[in-house]
């Protein structure tokens, strides 16, 4: 048991979520197609000539999420939107499942992990390209 803040909890949260992700996408460029905060250039393009079929984006939505502590245990908590692109309607609900999936799949050594579905968020088609998201409360504790 420690009080210590993790310092470091940004970097574990999305390398246990990249891991997570990783199977349900194909490779873009050499690297599967899950990416922290924004996609690279050429993704949207690729998604919208149906060369790429689907793509995983995610951010923290709350500037970095917030020291959550109880007695003895360091903790964080913040609010994460994961984006599920992909060039039908239909893949992109299956890719949504699929994300919730592993969210609740999460593990982190010497961590404790918990995702709260908080709601779904939609976004209008735009060439030929389908967006679901859905927005996640993270709860991480040191064990």
């Amino acid at each position: 048991m420690t009080s210590a803040p993790i310092i470091n909890v940004l970097s574990l949260v999305e390398t246990a979520l990249q891991a997570a992700f990783t199977p349900l996408v194909p490779t873009y460029e050499g690297s599967p197609a899950t990416y922290f905060m924004q996609a690279p250039p050429g993704v949207a393009g690729a998604l919208a000539s149906g060369t790429l079929s689907k793509v995983i984006v995610y951010a923290f939505t709350d500037s970095g999420g917030n020291r959550k502590d109880h007695i003895n245990y360091a903790g964080w908590e913040g609010r994460m939107i994961i984006h599920c692109y992909s060039d039908t309607k239909a893949t992109a609900n299956s890719l949504l499942n699929s994300v919730a999936t592993a969210v609740n799949s999460v593990t982190i050594a010497g961590y404790s992990f918990d995702a709260t579905w908080e709601r779904p968020t939609i976004y209008v088609p735009q060439n030929n390209v389908w967006r679901l998201a859905g927005v996640w409360d993270i709860c991480i504790e040191r064990v």
